[in-house]
């Protein structure tokens, strides 16, 4: 079951907007780039981040997370519930054993993140996307090293597309 303490609208893909520019060509190399660990998208405010990847994410064939990053995800915890309570809303069976390692204060986070990617490569056998919009907000550098650590140890159905203004 969801932590009520999670707030729910931050997994929510945008909805696009009737007058919105559909980007064709940047659309075309996003599914083109699905063979990739990570893919960045990085442009000033109002360049068409979201909107890009929110119409990416409605027309996906794939399982995806939406994650809506702001201030508050510095915190690796919350960071790293939110990520997992994203997963278990695609695939429920996944991230128990994590969750309960992270209400554990004697818990390493790298020790919580093995737990989590070999959960991950053993639940979830086809590609899969997470989204992790406005990474800009994000300047704790335990986040940085928790993102490192999941790329570099990154089951290959596990895809990274974010998005940020630096």
């Amino acid at each position: 079951m969801a932590s009520p303490l999670l707030l729910h609208t931050k997994f929510l893909i945008p909805r696009p907007r009737p007058d919105h520019l559909l980007r064709t060509q940047l659309l075309c190399q996003l599914r083109n780039c699905l063979t990739k660990k990570l893919v960045l998208i990085s442009a000033p405010p109002g360049y068409g981040k979201t909107t890009l990847l929110a119409s990416f994410a409605h027309e996906a064939m794939l399982p995806l997370v939406w994650y809506q990053l702001d201030s508050a995800d510095n915190d690796p915890t919350v960071f790293l519930e939110y990520l997992i309570e994203g997963l278990r809303r695609t695939f429920p069976d996944l991230g128990h054993g994590t969750l309960n390692l992270l209400d554990d204060p004697e818990s390493q986070l790298e020790r919580v993140l093995m737990v989590f990617l070999n959960q991950v490569t053993a639940s979830i056998e086809n590609d899969f996307l997470i989204i992790l919009e406005d990474y800009h907000w994000i300047n704790n550098p335990e986040n940085h090293r928790i993102l490192d650590f999941l790329l570099e140890h990154q089951p290959p159905q596990m895809h990274f597309l974010i998005s940020t203004r630096v």
